[in-house]
């Protein structure tokens, strides 16, 4: 009954030590894709930060220049 329950103690010990390897092994993979991920994701958010901010500074200065043409225009300035 002892070799029985120490065999069955030692393959449950090698059992959960398998799982424990392969959860590692993926926990590791999927850590670097989800920080790449998040690299890129970071990355593209700054592109589209500066370009909205190029447009918005674009579209203020086209802006205030229609509005000086037009005051030039009814002779306000």
């Amino acid at each position: 009954m002892a070799v029985f329950q120490s065999s069955w103690i030692s393959i449950t010990i090698m059992h959960f030590w398998h799982i424990l390897r392969t959860m590692n092994a993926s926990f590791w993979r999927w850590r670097r894709i989800f920080f790449f991920a998040i690299k890129r994701t970071r990355n593209v958010t700054r592109l589209i930060e500066r370009v909205s901010l190029e447009f918005q500074q674009t579209y203020h200065t086209r802006e205030s220049m229609l509005k000086v043409e037009s005051m030039e225009r009814l002779g306000l300035r």
